[in-house]
């Protein structure tokens, strides 16, 4: 679980900007040879985009990046969006992560 609840972030602009901070901190690492980018893949990042605790509006660096497949980014993007509209979680709504290792 991550240390506090996230809260979701309804802002398109704030979500670009989440987005961009991130893919920005992905090529400065692979740049530096810190992560590799491997063919055909995207730069993923924790706290979500769609958070208030993304990259850009969260608290200063604290966030994760890595590059991970296209397929498995844009798929984990698609369920996310689903999830928010099934469950019905609006913006600023809380929620929790629980990661299984």
């Amino acid at each position: 679980t991550y240390e506090s609840a996230l809260s979701r972030l309804r802002d398109n602009s704030a979500i670009r900007k989440n987005r961009r901070k991130s893919q920005s901190s992905c090529r400065r690492l692979q740049e530096a040879g810190v992560i590799p980018k491997p063919p055909n893949s995207e730069c993923d990042e924790f706290p979500f985009a769609s958070t208030w605790q993304g990259s850009a509006t969260g608290s200063k660096d604290n966030y994760s990046v890595r590059y991970i497949s296209k397929d498995s980014n844009q798929a984990g993007g698609r369920w996310i969006g689903a999830w928010y509209a099934y469950d019905r979680i609006l913006g600023r709504d809380l929620f929790n992560v629980k990661v299984n290792p």
